[in-house]
C-alpha cells in the first residue's frame, strides 16, 4: 500500500498539530485464492462504529444520474447475442484531500504485539465508503469525456455501458 501510495504512515507532528477530527477504520486482510496478482487483499471498513459513529454516516452517497442504471444495461445485453465484460482495474487510485485522509486513519504495527501501533492514512479513495461508487463512475466519464476525440468508441461504451467499475459490450451479430 506504501509502494502503491494508497496509504502513508503519518508523521509525529501531523498528529500532533492535526486539531480536526478524525476517524479510525478497523481493517482486516482477505485472502483471494484464485488471483495470481493480488492473493490478499486488506480491506477497509467504513461503516465500522468508532466513538459511537459510523465513517459512512457522514458521507453522502452521491448523486445517481453519474451511473448508468443496471436495469438499463441488462436489458440492453439481453437484446443481442452475446455480451463482452470487464473491470476497471484502478478503482482505488483516485486521490482524496489531506483532511478527507484524516478521516481514513488505521493503526499498523505489523504484527509485532510487543511495539506500539503506528498511525497511517488512506490516500486514495476507499471501495467501503459511502461515496465511493459515485466518485468511480464520475471519475471514468470525466476520463471518456477528456480522450473521445481519441478514442471515441471508448468514450461511448463509457458513457453508456458502465455500472460501478465494471464495462460491458454488447455484439450486434
Amino acid at each position: 500500500m506504501l509502494a502503491r501510495k494508497v496509504a502513508r504512515k503519518l508523521k509525529p507532528d501531523e498528529i500532533q498539530n492535526w486539531k480536526n477530527p478524525i476517524f479510525y477504520i478497523s481493517h482486516m486482510a482477505v485472502e483471494n485464492p484464485n488471483s495470481s496478482c493480488t492473493p490478499v487483499i486488506i480491506v477497509f471498513n467504513s461503516s465500522q462504529k468508532f466513538n459511537g459513529q459510523f465513517l459512512n454516516d457522514s458521507l453522502a452517497k452521491g448523486p445517481d444520474h453519474y451511473m448508468t442504471g443496471l436495469l438499463g444495461i441488462l436489458l440492453r445485453w439481453r437484446e443481442n447475442r452475446s455480451v463482452l465484460i470487464g473491470d476497471v482495474k484502478k478503482f482505488i487510485s483516485i486521490h482524496i484531500y489531506e483532511a478527507e485522509q484524516q478521516w481514513h486513519q488505521f493503526l499498523w504495527r505489523d504484527m509485532n504485539l510487543t511495539q506500539e501501533p503506528d498511525t497511517y492514512v488512506i490516500t486514495r479513495v476507499n471501495m467501503g465508503d459511502r461515496p465511493a461508487p459515485t466518485i468511480s463512475a464520475e471519475a471514468i466519464l470525466k476520463t471518456a469525456q477528456l480522450y473521445k476525440e481519441e478514442y471515441p468508441r471508448v468514450a461511448r461504451l463509457f458513457r453508456g455501458s458502465m455500472y460501478l467499475d465494471d464495462v460491458g459490450r454488447v455484439s450486434r451479430k
